[in-house]
């Protein structure tokens, strides 16, 4: 059966370099799922390369807290990857909404979600694999509040558990200081976006900011980023602290991180799911939830300037540079879509 008997698109949710992201209908069954339809005519063999990895990398996760792979097609003109539709939009809409009306997240929420993401991260982990681009807008929720782990288009799979990484791709401002100094790095990089994902849920300000990619990869490299509310405890401060630790080979795994909150993995969340239902209600969740699937696989640009050498999608440096206003402009352009 081909795509376009199998499902019916309703509506656009995304878009990237070389494709859309579709919510979609299986016909059959009535499920909805995320169509990541990449248009590989005129692709350069490279990121046709990347695209097919993706999908090798999707069917080898098997995890409650990672978005789960359902199926591929391939065309002449398309690669079409179906993926679990997840209804609760993602966690960067989630962190905005809450910083627009002045509501923390309780902590015990905060640590169950820690929990989620690093049990996810040591699966991946475990599979020899580092994520690269871990960031609000990469972590997808479901409509009961549990996070789910997504994009994969720029993840590397290592040949051996020690080997390291030398290819600097990911989103900016969430560059480890071993990648901003051009170094080659291990999934402790995972460890530190992790950890700048984390301070961002706890303070609602990114952990390092700067006005230029040099004077952010300064901040990353030599400074410390402000404390934490004191609303939240010693421990959550120190859980911060050590995955924003400099030296990569200091960080916790994200075993040990999963063990340090107390979390097993399972279907069962119980203290998020409230937030959810607020943040549904108060704005017509139903209408644009899924929206910002990022497409992971845009063409990348390297930036040299003295020791440090970082590549970034176009559009991601973009959107994470833009001002608080900007940001917030664009998420209205995603709650009207």
């Amino acid at each position: 059966m081909n795509y376009s008997v199998k499902y019916t698109e309703m509506r656009t949710i995304g878009k990237g370099s070389f494709g859309h992201a579709f919510l979609v209908k299986d016909n059959l069954t009535k499920n909805q799922y995320i169509s990541k339809k990449i248009e590989i005519t005129g692709m350069s063999s490279e990121d046709i390369k990347k695209v097919e990895q993706e999908v090798i990398l999707m069917q080898r996760f098997s995890h409650p807290h990672i978005v789960k792979y359902i199926e591929t097609f391939t065309t002449d003109t398309y690669i079409i990857i179906i993926m679990e539709y997840c209804a609760g939009g993602d966690l960067a809409q989630l962190v905005s909404y809450h910083k627009s009306i002045s509501t923390p997240f309780p902590e015990v929420a905060l640590l169950e979600w820690l929990g989620q993401l690093s049990s996810a991260l040591s699966h991946i982990h475990s599979l020899k694999i580092i994520h690269r681009d871990i960031k609000p807008s990469n972590v997808f929720m479901t409509a009961d509040g549990k996070l789910k782990l997504g994009d994969f288009g720029v993840s590397k799979a290592l040949d051996h558990t020690n080997d390291v990484a030398v290819t600097q791709i990911g989103t900016p401002l969430y560059m480890s200081p071993e990648v901003c100094n051009n170094m080659p790095y291990t999934n402790k990089s995972d460890i530190w976006a992790l950890g700048c994902v984390l301070y961002e849920m706890a303070s609602f300000e990114r952990a390092f900011t700067a006005n230029s990619l040099v004077a952010l990869a300064m901040q990353i490299i030599e400074s410390e980023p402000i404390p934490i509310p004191k609303i939240y405890s010693a421990k959550l401060s120190m859980i911060i602290d050590k995955m924003l630790l400099k030296n990569p080979a200091r960080r916790p795994t994200a075993l040990e991180l999963q063990e340090n909150t107390g979390f097993i993995p399972s279907y069962d969340s119980k203290n998020a799911s409230s937030f959810i239902d607020e943040f549904r209600d108060e704005q017509e969740f139903g209408l644009m939830s899924g929206i910002d699937y990022t497409l992971g696989f845009e063409t990348s640009v390297s930036l040299k300037i003295g020791n440090l050498s970082a590549s970034y999608a176009n559009e991601a440096y973009e959107d994470d540079f833009e001002s608080d206003d900007s940001e917030s402009e664009r998420y209205e352009e995603d709650f009207d879509a």
